[in-house]
């Protein structure tokens, strides 16, 4: 309900000035008269336009091509036949397409497996490295340890020798001659409490006299040592045992180091390791990509040729059994709901058109219809004909009311499209039934005028033409006053071919004087004028 209101607005914008033109016809004569005749100052809308002669054109075209090669099994459709959305207009053999897909699907199969197996690589070379490090780790603290032990065993070693190859003094002698003595005591007192005891308790201390004859042998030898100065054989052995140690120790010292750069190339290897199997999943990981890829185009190169949107066919170029590259152009279709035109605008015009600005379209054929439009877009480069330079400019119509479309059927092109000339409209516009056929239908070729709206003024104070005198850089018009014509200054805006904006000088509902000289048999100012025009939609 809303669309042709607006399109009535718009019509109404385009026309400019829809009620000063009515106000003319109530205030003026039907004939020449001697009579004075006046016109209302009145508010009302005023449009300039620039205008040009050009051929309707299918705006919405497609030239469907096979995305393979291969042979046309079919094509379901001819010229000038209706088609939908996604309808199979052709298809190609499939055959030697399926092969070609299966052989992909398995090369990805392929690759996907190799990626797994690769995965599972770096798996295992991961576990390998933790472990690495951790034998080597502790490898090292295993040698640290050693090393210790056989610097502590070392250090022995040499108190022992020390200890057997020392030349005792007398303290020394009388601490050993002080064990022995303990030792002697502690003998007797065991044995003085076994001829006491009985029983069970005879058992304890025999263990007990036992270990205190030992004691006392230890004691007794230690002094006898002492005394002695050393056993040689004790101090023969006590030097092997002193360089077996200190063998050891040498060893447990070049273990350390050597373990560390064990572990450290047992790491590094398993490093290395992970490393190759990560460059060798990304391989694989490119190899799956390009098989995808090579899959996904694969099958994106369907057999098939499907209308892309609804339309009409325009063509057909080729038939079951042809031999087709890939990119082959096979039909081409149309919307037969969206035209174009272009049109040449001249330089000194150009600079007012706007890309998305307002236009309408009238075609030649049906002089009272005017189809609203669209500027969708304008030629960066000029085309110049024996020294007269224009930019071509492209409108595009927009939706049809429904029962006003297109067929699309004569396919040929007119050429020549015509200069623009800057003009204005303003006139009475009264939307109203023309009596057109509802099957009337817009052809590609058609010649059509555009219109292309570059001012627009609303609400404005008004006044016909043929009011307005000048004298000088002065701008005048007569006005009634008392029932006499006055002479008044005024400045003005625009202008149209038609009427003129007052911008100060006159109030609205005021008589102006319409001059003799410019009356006719009929209250319309001159100018050019246009029939009345059929809005498709509007009533």
């Amino acid at each position: 309900m809303k669309k042709p209101a607006l399109l009535a607005v718009a019509i109404l914008l385009l026309f400019g000035v829809s009620l000063v033109p009515l106000g003319c016809v109530s205030k003026a004569s039907s004939a020449t008269t001697a009579a004075t005749q006046t016109t209302t100052v009145q508010r009302g809308n005023l449009t300039i336009d620039i205008t040009a002669s050009g051929n309707l054109a299918l705006a919405k075209t497609a030239d469907l091509a096979f995305d393979i090669a291969g042979t046309v099994e079919s094509v379901d459709v001819e010229v000038g036949d209706n088609v939908t959305e996604g309808q199979v207009l052709a298809k190609l053999d499939t055959t030697a397409w399926e092969d070609k897909i299966t052989t992909l699907e398995r090369a990805l199969t392929a690759a996907q497996r190799k990626v797994t197996t690769a995965q599972r690589a770096i798996t295992t070379a991961e576990r390998s490295l933790t472990t690495a490090q951790k034998n080597a780790d502790s490898t090292v603290e295993a040698k640290k340890l050693d090393l210790t032990q056989q610097e502590i065993t070392l250090k022995n070693a040499q108190i022992a020798l020390e200890n057997a190859q020392d030349t005792y003094t007398g303290p020394d002698i009388e601490a050993a001659q002080a064990a022995v003595d303990r030792a002697e005591a502690y003998l007797q007192y065991a044995l003085d409490g076994r001829e006491n005891s009985s029983g069970d308790a005879t058992a304890m201390w025999d263990r007990v006299i036992s270990r205190a004859q030992a004691d006392l042998n230890s004691a007794q030898a230690t002094l006898d040592q002492r005394l002695t100065g050393g056993d040689p054989d004790d101090i023969a052995i006590k030097k092997k045992q002193l360089d077996i140690a200190q063998k050891n120790y040498d060893n447990a010292v070049s273990a350390v180091p050597q373990a560390i750069e064990d572990g450290t190339v047992a790491v590094d290897n398993a490093k290395i390791t992970l490393e190759d199997a990560k460059i060798t999943l990304e391989d694989y990981l490119t190899a799956e990509k390009d098989a995808r890829k090579a899959l996904d185009e694969g099958k994106k190169g369907s057999p098939l040729i499907k209308a892309t949107f609804s339309g009409f066919v325009t063509a057909v170029n080729v038939k079951g059994g042809d031999e087709i590259l890939k990119g082959k152009v096979a039909v081409q279709i149309a919307d037969p709901n969206k035209f174009e035109a272009n049109i040449l605008v001249n330089e000194m015009d150009i600079l007012q058109v706007k890309t998305g600005g307002v236009a309408f379209v009238q075609p030649t054929a049906m002089s009272s219809m005017m189809l609203p439009a669209t500027v969708t877009k304008i030629s960066p480069t000029a085309t110049i004909s024996q020294g007269v330079v224009n930019y071509q400019v492209t409108v595009e119509v927009q939706s049809l009311p429904s029962g006003q479309t297109g067929t699309g059927q004569s396919m040929t092109m007119q050429s020549g499209a015509g200069q623009s000339s800057t003009r204005s409209s303003g006139q009475a516009v009264r939307p109203q039934s023309s009596g057109l056929s509802t099957e009337f239908q817009l052809r590609q070729g058609l010649t059509v005028t555009v219109s292309i709206i570059v001012q627009q003024k609303r609400d404005v104070m008004l006044v016909p033409n043929q009011t307005i005198t000048r004298q000088g850089a002065n701008t005048y018009v007569q006005v009634m006053e008392n029932g006499a014509p006055v002479q008044r200054a005024v400045k003005t805006g625009v202008s149209n071919w038609q009427s003129t904006e007052i911008t100060e000088g006159l109030n609205e509902g005021e008589t102006v004087v319409i001059p003799k000289s410019t009356s006719t048999t009929s209250s319309q100012p001159q100018g050019q004028m246009r029939a009345p025009v059929f809005i498709p939609g509007v009533r």
